[in-house]
């Protein structure tokens, strides 16, 4: 099984049809749909809060939001992760590599750092983003994936082949 962490920007554009990156998005989670036998999605819960946050202050209704996250958890290949104490100390390693990586030269986001150490713990797991600082984590998380080209995607449906 593979895993793709999802971070808030690209679930913003999956769902905002006036995001400029949507139809990028769209391309990326039907890519991860059609692998559904051996793919799954990981949304951090704090991916869900800013979501939803971004969309209400995009415009979005509350009721329009908050029927497409609740769509989106019910997809069978997506998984909601909620974040306990256990497994942030858990990831803590992982975080740890990430801040004291001497070539990461990116401001620091507890966010940021949160979901790219899922992304590390989870093996056989890769990032998809849109915030390039994020790309300065790869020398300690090679699996990043920006969803904004086609380049992009031939690259990612190659992390998602078996």
């Amino acid at each position: 099984m593979k895993y793709v962490v999802e971070d808030s920007s690209f679930v913003i554009s999956l769902l905002d049809k006036t995001d400029k990156l949507h139809t990028h998005a769209l391309q990326f989670f039907k890519l991860i749909l059609s692998h559904g036998h051996t793919v799954r999605t990981i949304i951090p819960s704090t991916v869900f809060y800013e979501t939803m946050f971004v969309l209400l202050k995009n415009g979005v209704s509350y009721r329009q939001a908050k029927t497409k996250l609740a769509n989106l958890m019910m997809i069978d290949q997506v998984i909601n992760l909620a974040i306990t104490e256990t497994m942030i100390l858990k990831l803590a390693k992982h975080t740890e590599k990430l801040i004291l990586n001497k070539q990461n030269k990116t401001r620091v986001r507890s966010n940021d750092l949160l979901i790219t150490s899922i992304a590390c713990n989870q093996e056989n797991s890769c990032l998809i983003t849109s915030d390039i600082g994020i790309k300065e984590y790869s020398p300690v998380f090679p699996n990043i994936f920006l969803f904004n080209s086609p380049d992009n995607l031939r690259s990612f449906q190659k992390f998602l082949q078996p």
